[in-house]
């Protein structure tokens, strides 16, 4: 991949957004239509689908909520986007305690909408010169990669160590 090439994509991909709580479906969902759903809006950034088993294993492991009577709210559903995006990088444990505080401070819907502001922001940037000049390949791609990784595994663990502080 060249620089061109790169540039092209990392625009591509800095367009991408997620949804806003009121953009979300207002009503219940069966399994079916939640993996739908989930996988609609957060397959650009996710390694492979989201599946039923995964989001069983949330609610076992209680990182979200149990559905009623097998129906999933919008307030699952918003959990499960921000859990499938989040376990890329960070075990269920420390996501559940992040929804938990989360939700003990705001509505749902404001917790939501607050991640998913933060998150399009950062998207946005990537779209911006200064993002790209950054990010430039040139010649250098092993390099490039390395930042990359560095930097991924730096805020890693600066994020985990805000996660243990209680407010």
């Amino acid at each position: 991949m060249n620089n061109r090439e790169f540039t092209e994509w990392l625009s591509s991909f800095g367009k991408n957004r997620l949804p806003m709580w009121n953009e979300l479906p207002d009503l219940d969902l069966y399994m079916d239509q939640i993996t739908f759903e989930v996988d609609r809006n957060v397959a650009f950034i996710l390694e492979k689908p989201i599946t039923k088993a995964m989001i069983n294993s949330y609610v076992k492991m209680e990182v979200i909520d149990k559905p009623e009577k097998k129906k999933y709210s919008r307030k699952h559903l918003a959990s499960i986007i921000v859990v499938s995006i989040m376990k890329q990088v960070f075990p269920l444990d420390i996501i559940k305690k992040g929804i938990n505080k989360v939700f003990e401070l705001d509505q749902p819907e404001v917790g939501y909408d607050n991640f998913v502001s933060l998150f399009n922001q950062e998207m946005e940037l990537l779209e911006s010169q200064s993002a790209i000049a950054d990010l430039k390949i040139d010649d250098d791609q092993l390099k490039m990669a390395q930042i990359v990784a560095i930097r991924s595994v730096v805020y890693k663990e600066i994020a985990n160590k805000v996660a243990e502080f209680d407010k």
